[in-house]
């Protein structure tokens, strides 16, 4: 198993907000997009420290992603499973 706070994890999560931010989205934005559309998942249990937080986890539920996101999330993703 990889280290959680490892160097491989951390350059993944880089690539992340750059998937993120082309697409206009925050980083969670994205992570909670990307999870909502698997039909076999009706909801996201998120945790916000402020109304702000909240308010941009909210968003999050009527993004699309397109394919081209999607791939390239889950492209970043493999390569950091743990």
């Amino acid at each position: 198993m990889r280290e959680l706070m490892g160097d491989e994890v951390l350059d993944a999560v880089e690539k992340l907000k750059v998937v993120a931010a082309e697409a206009g989205l925050t980083t969670a934005q994205l992570a909670i997009a990307w999870v909502l559309r698997r039909p076999e998942v009706s909801s996201v249990i998120v945790g916000a420290s402020s109304s702000a937080q909240l308010a941009e986890n909210v968003a999050a539920s009527g993004i699309r992603l397109d394919h081209d996101r999607i791939a390239a999330a889950e492209a970043i993703m493999s390569v950091a499973a743990v």
